[in-house]
C-alpha cells in the first residue's frame, strides 16, 4: 500500500487585488501478488486526484 498528498497555495494579482488559489493533489495505491503453484496473479489499484501536483512523478504508484 502507498499514498502521497501535497497541497500548496498560488498567490497572484488580478486587477490590483491579491488573490489566492489552493491546489491539492493525492494518490492512493495497493497491490498484491498471489501464487498458485507455478502460476501467479497480480492485482493493483490506484486512484488519485490531480496526481501531477502530488509531489511525485506520475508513475509513483503505478507498478510495471
Amino acid at each position: 500500500m502507498g499514498g502521497i498528498y501535497n497541497s500548496y497555495t498560488q498567490h497572484f494579482t488580478v486587477a490590483g487585488a491579491d488573490r489566492e488559489h489552493d491546489v491539492d493533489g493525492w494518490l492512493l495505491g495497493a497491490g498484491t501478488k498471489m501464487a498458485f503453484g507455478p502460476f501467479y496473479a497480480n492485482a493493483s489499484f490506484q486512484y488519485g486526484e490531480n496526481p501531477n501536483n502530488a509531489a511525485g512523478p506520475w508513475f509513483t504508484l503505478y507498478p510495471a
